[in-house]
């Protein structure tokens, strides 16, 4: 991980608007930080965030991704009571 500190920013209604066309780096939300800035937007009440001004660029890989998606799931099916 690079020393970068995550630096979320406030995201009004009208640039999440936009995100939708241009999304690319409004959220990244395989950043390693990424539970950081969750927290941060929790603390500030911000009904949105960006990542396009951070410099933190640590991305989880794909095999990473499966593991904690196949947790997730695994989590989600034993919560549910057949």
């Amino acid at each position: 991980m690079n020393g970068a500190i995550p630096a979320p920013r406030q995201a009004s209604q009208a640039t999440a608007l936009d995100a939708l066309r241009d999304w690319q780096g409004f959220r990244r939300v395989y950043c390693r930080r990424y539970d950081v800035c969750l927290d941060v937007a929790h603390r500030n009440r911000w009904q949105s965030f960006m990542c396009r001004a951070c410099d933190v660029q640590d991305e989880i890989s794909r095999e990473e991704r499966a593991k904690e998606e196949f947790a997730i799931l695994r989590g989600l099916s034993s919560a549910v009571r057949w």
